[in-house]
């Protein structure tokens, strides 16, 4: 009942008199005529609006339970080093948008018994096991939060596929973010481990996978991230330290990107494994076998010419990422994810103007997903690069083949959130446990605090170049910028009106009775069941 009276509450129109311009069973009545439809940058076809969040309803609240679209999660996530804690009670809409705020506030709270602190509160949105969708337009319309000039800040707008959870407990283990769907048998040693099949938990080698899975049929939960935006000043310069490469200052300088940074991505496993020789070196552009066709100038992993807009450049300082892996429990196999990246300078004024973020994605033998800002196109993919099996090396010595994978087909879920983590965006000179450089390098400053509201934690003089200087300054002024707000206008998903595919649970993708019997794995600490 709770929840048929907050779907009324959304999508009743402000007006007894207005008539929906818009019709669907996720679409608010709020929207505009102009946003029913929208046409695809990529080859024009028309597309339907399937599901809108507009959020004229002032005062809504996403406590677990209380929205039929979004729930806002609350607890203390780990899984990228976050130091802040989610408060599903912040986040709010007022004046016709969303509010993601992040505010310096303890919170107290308890984990197995020990209590625990964190200074600075935010929140998480997500639409899990609520609204899903394969394939299609994603879009979002939002101001970014705080100061274009000012590390620290996190703030995402992505999708992620129904069978994990992010952040919450082991939702996601074995799951993300795989996108493989090919039988590689465990005996075939040299195929097993370029294709990491035994860290992939729902195998398409499983002929009785139960729960209401399909047979056959590789599943997991991939990760599309339409927005993730490190704020900051000065530049990521590129720096390849490789004996083998003599310097390229043009290339260098091409590649240099300066602050704030919008990343573009697609985030899959099983990917090339790490240390071969056709993996990219970290921080490296690709040499010739290595890595995916794709072109420098100007960047892009298709033939269309990106915008000339914004400064676009590979996401050349992450290509891959080594995991130990946690699935099986007893002995977990590693697995290795690939990053189809593209980033670009973000101007200023989208810290104190709305712009337009968008994702097209189809998969298939024609599938592709375009990334765009305010209309301007910032770079594609093709699925096709993928399909081919790569054979893979070390040394020059083969070592098994990395089988055929797939652009993600799973539901995907929406998610909004706005953290703080020292492993996105955080210059070099850290305070925290996270601190950069050796512990002796802290001396007489306090490298695990974290508090605003203490001297200590906010300043470390040292004399690095013949003067002392606060090397933890931008710490400090990130505690003056806040509390700061992720203000975000509306949401809205389209797909074509021959491809409409909704639903966290269908015939082609359950989840449904996976999800029910394994609940403790998708449910937030101190809750009893996931809503």
């Amino acid at each position: 009942m709770l929840l048929l009276l907050l779907t009324s509450q959304i999508l009743v129109p402000d007006s007894d008199s207005q008539i929906p311009a818009c019709s669907g069973e996720w679409v608010d009545l709020d929207t505009p005529p102009s946003a029913c439809t929208t046409k695809s940058e990529h080859d024009e076809r028309e597309h339907e609006l399937i599901f809108s969040d507009e959020f004229e309803l002032d005062g809504r609240s996403f406590s677990d339970g209380e929205d039929a679209r979004w729930t806002a999660l609350r607890g203390a996530p780990s899984s990228t080093n976050q130091i802040c804690y989610y408060n599903d009670s912040v986040v709010s809409t007022s004046n016709g948008s969303l509010r993601i705020p992040v505010i310096k506030q303890d919170a107290v709270y308890t984990v197995e018994g020990e209590t625990l602190t964190r200074h600075m509160q935010t929140g998480m949105l997500q639409t899990w096991n609520k609204f899903c969708f394969r394939e299609g337009i994603a879009e979002m319309s939002a101001v970014m939060p705080g100061k274009s000039q000012q590390f620290g800040l996190w703030p995402a707008f992505w999708l992620m596929g129904n069978l994990g959870r992010a952040t919450v407990s082991n939702g996601a283990d074995g799951t993300w973010p795989f996108s493989f769907d090919v039988c590689v048998e465990p005996t075939d040693m040299d195929a097993c481990t370029a294709s990491q099949c035994k860290a992939q938990r729902l195998s398409a080698c499983d002929g009785s996978p139960g729960f209401g899975l399909n047979p056959f049929q590789g599943r997991g939960a991939p990760e599309i991230d339409i927005l993730e935006l490190k704020p900051g000043s000065g530049e990521l310069r590129y720096d390849c330290h490789d004996h083998n490469r003599s310097p390229n200052e043009s290339l260098s300088d091409a590649l240099t990107i300066s602050y704030p940074i919008l990343y573009s991505t697609l985030q899959m496993a099983p990917g090339l494994p790490t240390g071969s020789d056709q993996l990219p070196g970290h921080g490296c552009m690709p040499l010739e076998g290595q890595w995916y066709p794709l072109r420098l100038f100007p960047f892009s992993y298709s033939d269309s010419k990106p915008s000339t807009a914004f400064h676009v450049a590979p996401g050349w300082n992450e290509w891959g990422t080594a995991f130990p892996g946690n699935w099986p429990p007893a002995d977990p196999a590693p697995f290795s994810r690939e990053i189809y990246s593209g980033m670009n300078t973000l101007p200023d004024v989208a810290f104190s103007t709305s712009v337009v973020y968008r994702l097209e994605w189809r998969s298939g033998d024609d599938g592709y997903m375009r990334w765009s800002i305010d209309g301007h196109f910032i770079f594609e993919l093709k699925e096709k690069m993928l399909r081919l099996d790569r054979n893979t090396s070390y040394g020059g010595v083969p070592a098994g083949t990395l089988r055929s994978r797939s652009f993600p087909r799973e539901p995907m879920y929406l998610l909004l959130n706005l953290d703080i983590s020292p492993d996105w965006g955080w210059p070099n000179h850290k305070p925290g446990n996270w601190n950069s450089a050796a512990s002796d390098e802290c001396g007489e400053c306090d490298c695990a605090c974290l508090d605003c509201a203490k001297l200590e934690c906010t300043r470390c003089m040292r004399n690095e170049t013949g003067t002392f200087t606060n090397i933890w300054q931008w710490y400090a002024d990130l505690c003056t910028t806040l509390p700061a707000a992720y203000h975000i206008d509306w949401v809205r998903v389209y797909q074509r009106p021959d491809a409409l595919a909704v639903g966290c649970d269908s015939p082609e993708f359950p989840t449904k009775r996976w999800i029910g019997s394994h609940q403790s794995s998708y449910t937030q600490y101190g809750f009893e069941a996931p809503l």
